[in-house]
Formats: structure tokens, C-alpha cells, sequence
């Protein structure tokens, strides 16, 4: 009985040896696997015989072939992966976006700015000068152009960071469908934890899409002990044994433009998505992205309104003859401190309070100037009293005829009476497309301009302004004082040599018109540029700390799952030593039984 055991003891030797060396030789083979985990074979005493005299040993058993990794471990990898793939995201983003602002250059906005404001001087200084005023008109479109050329260069991204959006949580889906596929393998070959039996390879295969969704978001895994792993978002399954769960998107409005918000497909519900490629995306594309193109807006917004407030109240080399306002209005009969436009200003532009305008009225034939103040009253308690643009609506006269008639409060009727009360019948007073006023002179020797406005009502509709538009992406010069610049409004009267109003919109420069009345034009741009610099630092300094804590994490689970060759040789000596011993007693035990055999013989 006892040479027997010998022989079982041997066999079971040579088996769990041979074990050992194929699984070190799996180890070997995969050292370069990306995602791969250490195996080592588990071994165990078998249980012993007990004789009268003692307890015998028979043999060694396999119990499994261990899988050498820590979820805890794997756990803190994907929360650094995670973080690394928010930041690779934005440090990227702000890196282009400084490109995009192009500071440092003979081309970016600071740059226009600067020679805009030196054409304005050299006008002061030329006040009459045709190819100065040409000038003054030539670097205010090209400021112009730098505005939408900045904006159009961050909306392109932004609008780049939205398809990307869609593209990962493609990825996504297709990353969480593997996974569940292989959960179902998993589950099949552990018969779901009935077994010591660990299907190494295809966990190693798990692990590593885990890990690449981990870069995408930060999606929780808990181990279930069938062998399958839960995927959630924020406790919404996007795996479940094999089960998927797919996300998708859906077109919602973002300031401008249409993005994907990201939701799950089956009740359309909004992902919570707090790190990863995926958040740092929306990030940039919803907050930091469309945080400049505000900020652009708002700069060029306000610089429009507030350059066009000064501009309406001055007068050119020449007077106008007829003039639509540029501006259109959705609602001509409403008061015109609520009045709507059909664009969106930025905040605190295109208002008009109680207030008055001038309308100068220039006699050619006399070389006269009349000036006629209308009022504008939004004060009034009565609603009925309040100053509306027109009104639109026509009523039946006693003859049965169809006609508008205009109303005392009316800003047409009050610019028409004031105009007649100079020249009666001389001008015309109407609503043009888009309830546009209009005004037109039928003599050729009256003409007209404007003068001091207290209500912004010139500026607002569009009446003798420099600019057009309302933001960086809208904003330009109009083309009128490109083609005949000797309109631009430098003086206050029909004088020559008055430079009134030229001084006063080179005073606009320095004036703090921004930021609740605390910072000018250039110092609220230095102020986005300052932001931009301080946010990029601060991200490049995450990132590479990040880095770091990335790399720490994964030579941890480097050491403890890692395959170190040196190490797996020196194992496979000593298996290779031990089977060759296993060999050795089996044949030992062999030549036993041989001389037991000729001895009974």
C-alpha cells in the first residue's frame, strides 16, 4: 500500500510541476500582453493517510491557477485613468484656444485694437482729411474682422468638441457591449463561481476595456461573484452580467449653436458624467469653449453699443439725404424701452430710457442749421403716454377706408411734426422693412443729421451709427463710411474744423464703460487674455501632476500584477529542478518495485 503511494505521490508531483511550468511559460509569452495579469499556480498538501504509527504524506494537488491582481488597486488606476483623460481633453483644449487668440502677434486682437485707436488719433489730428477718415474706417473693419476671426477659430472648436462628444459615447457602447459579451464567457466557464476554475485570459481581456472606458468616463465596476462585472453611471446600469445598456445623444440649443447632450437610450434620461475624455469634452464645449466666445461677445457687444452712442450724436463732412435705421424691430407698436429686436443683445446694450434726441436740419441754399429736440418718455405711469416706435395697426375712416394712423406718442409722428415744424413738407417720415424708420429729404438743399441723444434711441435703432451687429460674431463697419467716409461723425456742429465728437470717441479708449463701469475695452480683453493664461497653467500644472500620480499607481499594480522576466525564470529553474526530481523518485520508486517483484519471484 505504501509503494503505491509513492507512485501516486510522484505522479502528483510531476503534474503540479508541469503546472507550474506552463503557467510560467503563459507568463513569459504574455509579458508584452497590454492589460495581462501574473498567473501563478495555487498547490496544496493533498490530505495525508493516518497509520498507526503517524500521518503520511500523498502528494500535492493544484488547487487553481491564481490571477495576481487587487481591486483596489485596479480601482485607484481607473480613477487616476479617468482624471488623466479629463485633463489630456482641456489642457489640449486651452492650449488651442490660445492659438486661436493668436496674443503675441502682429495679428491678434490687442494688435487691431491698437491701430484702431492710432487711425482715430491721426484723425483728431486731420480732422477733415479724407485719407485719414479712410483709414479710421479701414482699421475698424479690420478690428472687425480679428473679432469674428477669433470667435468663428473657438466655435469651430467648440462645434469639433460636439462631434467628438458623439464619436466617444459610440465608443462607449461599443467598449460596454464587449464587456458584457465577456461577462457571459466569464460566467460560462466559472460556472458562475461553482468551481475553483478562473477564466484568467478573459478577465485580463475585461480588465483592459475597463480600463479604456475608465479614459472615456467615470464609470463605477463593482465584482460580482458569479465572475461578471456591474457597469453603472452614476447607479444607471450600463452593464449587467450580459446584458448592455446603450447611451446615446440629443440635439438641446447652447447659446448659438445645437449640441449633443448625452442621455440613455431607453428613457432619454441625462448622464451625470463627472471625469474622463467624455466630461473634460463637454466641459470645453459647454463651459470653457463657450465661456471665451461670451466673453468675446460681450467685449464686442458693448464696444459696439457704447462707440454707436457717441457716434449717433456727431456730424460728418456731410449731411444725409435720406437714412434707414439698421436695426430691426419685431413689434413696432410697443414702447420702446421694450421693444425686441431680431437678434439677442449682450447684457446692458441696445436699451432705450426717457430721455431726447437732436435732428439737425442743414439749409445748403442759406447755410443754416436748425436744430429740433424730440422726447422720449418711458417714465409716464400711463402706458398709452409712453414713446412707441409706430403704429402699425390701420383703422376705417369715415369714407370706409383702410389707414394708419399715427399717434402722439408715436416716435414716427414725433420726428415727423418736429421736421415739419422746420420745413414743412420737406421730408418724409415711414416705416421701411422690418419696422425700420426711414427718413428721406425731397429738396436737395435740406438736409439733415443728429445731434446730442440722452435715451441711446439713435444708437438703439440704428440711426447714424459706425458699426453694425450686436456681438463679435455680427460685428462690422458700415459700409457706407467705407465707400464715403467724409459721413464719419467728427464734429458736433457744421463747422469747419470742429472735432467735438472725433475727441470724444477717442476718448472711449480709455473710458471704463466695461465691467459695471470698472475696466475700458482693452483692459477687459487684457482680462480674458490674463484668465486664459492663468487657466492654462493651472491645467498644465494638473496635468503633469496627474502624470504622476498615474504613473505611481500603475507601477503598483506593476508590481503586484506585472510579469518581471527575471523573476519567471529563476521560477522556471526551480520548477524544472522539481520535476526532474518528481521524475527521478517516480523512477526510484519504479526500480523498488522491480526488486520487491524478483524477490517474490
Amino acid at each position: 500500500m505504501g509503494s503505491f503511494n509513492s507512485l501516486n505521490i510522484g505522479m502528483t508531483a510531476l503534474f503540479a510541476q508541469k503546472m507550474a511550468l506552463d503557467t510560467t511559460g503563459q507568463n513569459i509569452a504574455n509579458a508584452a500582453t497590454p492589460g495581462y495579469a501574473r498567473q501563478r499556480v495555487d498547490m496544496q498538501a493533498i490530505r495525508p493517510q493516518v497509520m498507526t504509527y503517524g500521518a503520511i504524506g500523498t502528494g500535492v494537488t493544484v488547487n487553481t491557477i491564481e490571477h495576481l491582481t487587487d481591486e483596489f488597486l485596479e480601482a485607484q488606476v481607473r480613477t487616476a485613468v479617468a482624471d488623466m483623460g479629463t485633463l489630456e481633453v482641456t489642457q489640449d483644449g486651452y492650449e488651442n484656444i490660445e492659438v486661436y487668440f493668436n496674443e503675441l502677434t502682429e495679428n491678434d486682437l490687442s494688435s487691431a485694437f491698437d491701430r484702431f485707436w492710432d487711425s482715430m488719433q491721426d484723425w483728431n489730428n486731420n480732422i477733415e482729411d479724407i485719407s485719414t477718415r479712410r483709414n479710421v474706417a479701414s482699421e475698424a473693419q479690420t478690428l472687425c474682422d480679428s473679432f469674428q476671426s477669433t470667435r468663428d477659430k473657438i466655435y469651430e472648436y467648440r462645434f469639433q468638441q460636439n462631434n467628438a462628444i458623439k464619436e466617444v459615447v459610440n465608443d462607449i457602447n461599443e467598449i460596454t457591449e464587449q464587456i458584457a459579451v465577456l461577462n457571459a464567457s466569464i460566467m460560462k466557464i466559472e460556472a458562475g463561481g461553482a468551481t475553483n476554475v478562473i477564466a484568467n485570459d478573459l478577465r485580463d481581456q475585461r480588465t483592459e476595456l475597463i480600463k479604456e472606458l475608465s479614459s472615456n468616463t467615470d464609470a463605477t465596476i463593482t465584482y460580482e461573484t458569479n465572475g461578471s462585472v456591474t457597469v453603472a453611471q452614476k447607479g444607471r446600469m450600463l452593464v449587467y452580467q450580459d446584458q448592455q445598456f446603450d447611451l446615446t445623444t440629443e440635439k438641446v440649443t447652447s447659446g448659438d449653436m445645437l449640441v449633443d447632450r448625452v442621455i440613455f437610450a431607453d428613457d432619454g434620461e441625462e448622464v451625470n458624467i463627472e471625469a474622463g475624455k467624455l466630461y473634460g469634452m463637454i466641459v470645453m464645449r459647454d463651459e470653457v469653449s463657450k465661456g471665451f466666445i461670451d466673453d468675446l461677445d460681450q467685449l464686442a457687444g458693448e464696444f459696439i453699443w457704447n462707440m454707436n452712442r457717441q457716434h449717433t450724436q456727431g456730424v460728418g463732412l456731410a449731411a444725409y439725404s435720406t437714412m434707414t435705421a439698421q436695426n430691426e424691430i419685431i413689434d413696432a407698436n410697443t414702447t420702446l424701452d421694450d421693444i425686441q429686436f431680431n437678434f439677442t443683445p449682450v447684457e446692458g446694450t441696445y436699451q432705450i430710457k426717457d430721455g431726447s434726441f437732436e435732428i439737425l436740419v442743414y439749409d445748403e441754399s442759406s447755410d443754416t442749421t436748425q436744430t429740433v429736440v424730440i422726447d422720449i418718455d418711458l417714465d409716464n405711469v400711463e402706458d398709452d403716454e409712453k414713446t412707441i416706435l409706430a403704429n402699425t395697426e390701420p383703422t376705417q375712416d369715415g369714407n370706409g377706408n383702410w389707414i394708419v394712423e399715427q399717434p402722439e406718442n408715436s416716435l414716427l409722428r414725433k420726428i415727423q411734426d418736429a421736421l415739419d415744424s422746420v420745413s414743412p413738407t420737406t421730408f418724409n417720415v415711414e416705416l421701411d422693412f422690418g419696422n425700420q424708420i426711414k427718413i428721406t429729404s425731397n429738396a436737395d438743399d435740406v438736409q439733415f443729421s443728429f445731434g446730442r441723444d440722452t435715451s441711446g434711441v439713435l444708437a438703439a435703432l440704428g440711426l447714424n451709427t459706425f458699426f453694425t451687429g450686436y456681438n463679435a460674431e455680427s460685428i462690422s463697419v458700415q459700409e457706407e463710411y467705407i465707400d464715403h467716409p467724409e459721413y464719419l461723425a467728427g464734429a458736433s456742429e457744421f463747422t469747419a474744423g470742429n472735432q467735438d465728437n472725433a475727441q470724444a470717441l477717442l476718448a472711449m479708449r480709455a473710458k471704463t464703460v466695461m465691467s459695471n463701469n470698472t475696466a475700458s475695452f482693452e483692459d477687459y480683453y487684457q482680462g480674458i487674455i490674463g484668465r486664459l493664461g492663468i487657466e492654462g497653467a493651472r491645467i498644465d500644472s494638473l496635468y503633469e501632476t496627474q502624470q504622476d500620480i498615474l504613473v505611481r499607481v500603475e507601477n503598483q499594480r506593476e508590481d503586484l500584477s506585472g510579469v518581471n522576466l527575471d523573476e519567471e525564470m529563476t521560477k522556471m529553474m526551480q520548477f524544472q529542478k522539481s520535476y526532474e526530481a518528481a521524475a527521478k523518485f517516480v523512477t526510484t520508486v519504479n526500480s523498488m518495485y522491480d526488486s520487491l517483484l524478483s524477490m517474490v519471484q
